[in-house]
């Protein structure tokens, strides 16, 4: 019944509100070469764990920069969007009414991108990021938010990221989007669920050049998610630029389980399904790019289990990578798998 429904998913419920912790002492934009692991409540998880992979695996992680949660907080406060939040959220329709709730958060969104103002020095600061690009080169734009990519919850999916293109002008238009999609319906229905406080919410932004023409992309877990208890690496891959992490509906990706085995083959190598976008016989991943990505995932493993100082047997990190357009390894993300 509809109660019992209500029941299992409010015992599912934290019983208490939680804060992101955000820290706003940092207050210009960073090259990842300058962030690090222990500054994510400054710039968000997503940007201190990609600077952190850079430090371990410099040639297969992305280089740019992080803008830190002060940016969005300053840019709130400009432009009084705290308090038509605040007003927002505590009125009682759109408490009750899913559909006014849905419009209103679209409405919200709509003003921050489009309706909106940088004070001088916000605008001085990314027009310098700007400016520190190629003209040829896109920046990619990508949600860093401290309501994300935590080891408690891992928000994948409830965010945007924008790839700013040359002819739209000042790059405040990109970063106006991602902050913007702090107040995602799907977002906000997420952290209301788990309690999490959505004014101490803040947005960063992870900056770095876009990658064109990929060979294939990919989510990897450090983790045989079928028997916990034994030792593997689970993965998703898909040919080309069909995101595995926001398919096409027809779409299916390849699916591997990567187990160790004691003789001369080192790895197991067992395919549970194979990509409904290639031929029968043909494999999104070649298997010395599968041993390769396996590899990496073993030591980064190691490193962000040390840096989360978890006692937790079953920790597995879970990274977003791609096969550039070269062929090369490119890991774009790592964060705790919540399972």
């Amino acid at each position: 019944t509809q109660v019992e429904v209500d029941q299992f998913l409010e015992n599912l419920r934290p019983l208490t509100p939680s804060f992101p912790p955000r820290d706003l002492s940092k207050t210009t934009i960073q090259p990842l070469s300058s962030v690090f692991f222990s500054e994510s409540d400054s710039f968000g998880g997503k940007a201190a764990n990609v600077a952190e992979l850079r430090r371990i695996m410099p040639a297969n992680a992305p280089d740019g920069f992080a803008i830190p949660f002060y940016f969005y907080d300053e840019f709130m406060k400009h432009n009084n969007f705290y308090t038509e939040a605040q007003a927002m959220i505590t009125a009682p329709d759109f408490q009750s009414n899913l559909t006014i709730r849905e419009a209103r958060l679209e409405t919200f969104r709509s003003r921050i991108k489009k309706e909106s103002t940088f004070p001088a020095w916000m605008e001085t600061a990314l027009t310098t990021l700007q400016n520190s690009f190629p003209s040829d080169i896109s920046p990619r734009l990508r949600s860093s938010a401290n309501a994300e990519d935590s080891i408690t919850f891992n928000g994948a999916g409830l965010y945007d990221s924008y790839t700013h293109k040359a002819n739209e002008g000042h790059i405040g238009k990109s970063v106006r989007q991602v902050w913007a999609s702090l107040w995602n319906y799907r977002a906000y229905e997420e952290r209301e669920f788990y309690r999490i406080d959505h004014l101490t919410s803040a947005m960063g932004v992870l900056v770095h050049s876009n990658q064109k023409n990929e060979q294939a992309n990919g989510v990897t877990v450090a983790s045989n998610i079928f028997i916990p208890t034994r030792e593997g690496y689970y993965i998703n891959a898909q040919i080309g630029e069909d995101l595995v992490t926001n398919p096409d509906v027809a779409s299916s990706p390849e699916e591997i389980l990567v187990s160790p085995l004691f003789g001369a083959e080192t790895y197991e190598i067992q395919y549970i399904r194979f990509s409904n976008q290639l031929p029968n016989d043909k494999r999104v991943l070649t298997k010395p790019q599968i041993l390769d990505l396996v590899a990496k995932m073993k030591l980064l493993n190691k490193h962000f289990n040390s840096l989360y100082n978890s006692s937790d047997s079953s920790f597995a990190m879970e990274i977003e990578f791609k096969i550039t357009s070269e062929g090369k390894l490119l890991i774009k993300q790592a964060r705790p798998w919540v399972n």
